[in-house]
């Protein structure tokens, strides 16, 4: 189901004429701007199977911080990887790094532990490797990757689409003030439900994680 497909969805929901183009007139105009919005809550709601990917870069002698490039500040890390020595490196606090920054002469050798070190000024994440690289090892970051705003009729998303049309509706109907405060939050209800029966069912693939967001 594609943008479009999402867009023609709330508007058949609403009892609306359907269109053949995004912005065909201002009511689908705002009604993919809903969308959009609903998209992003579904997507922040859960670390989704289908948004996951590796994020890789080769570490330089002597440099503590890298770029995740691709990652715009959106991205939750799921585990990092030192596939050139087959090692996993543990998650510790930038706190802790930079406390061994302050160590004299700590030297360098094969990094171990990785911390998230705040926002590259492309909107990336930045990440620190302890200790210091002596040399380039190639590094692994699994993350989720949430997407940017769609944008044209064709676009797609990798993420279920019942929650985003159920929400996106539930969104659309109290913005124009069709039901009463009753009826808005069944809708509403109808849009959770689905999303946590989508969230419950991509959970399963990982049965080791189950990390859970309010929504």
């Amino acid at each position: 189901m594609d943008y479009l497909d999402l867009v023609n969805n709330v508007l058949r929901r609403l009892r609306e004429p359907t269109v053949s183009s995004l912005y065909e007139n201002a009511q689908s105009s705002v009604i993919a701007d809903i969308v959009n919005d609903a998209k992003r809550q579904v997507e922040d709601a859960h670390d989704w199977s289908a948004l996951r990917q590796d994020l890789t870069f080769a570490t330089i002698d002597g440099q503590l911080s890298y770029r995740l490039n691709g990652s715009q500040n959106r991205a939750t890390i799921i585990d990092v990887r030192d596939t050139t020595n087959n090692a996993m490196l543990s998650m510790v606090s930038s706190a802790y790094i930079r406390r061994q920054e302050l160590i004299s002469n700590p030297g360098t050798t094969r990094p171990t532990y990785y911390a998230l070190d705040g926002v590259h000024s492309s909107g990336d994440s930045n990440i620190k490797l302890w200790p210091v690289p002596n040399g380039a090892y190639l590094i692994k970051a699994f993350c989720v990757l949430r997407t940017d705003n769609l944008t044209e009729d064709g676009s797609t998303t990798a993420i279920p689409t019942q929650p985003i049309i159920l929400l996106a509706y539930a969104m659309a109907a109290q913005e124009r003030g069709d039901v009463d405060g009753a009826d808005i939050q069944t809708l509403f209800g109808f849009a959770k439900k689905s999303l946590g029966e989508a969230i419950m069912y991509d959970a399963a693939k990982n049965p080791d994680e189950q990390i859970w967001y309010g929504v």
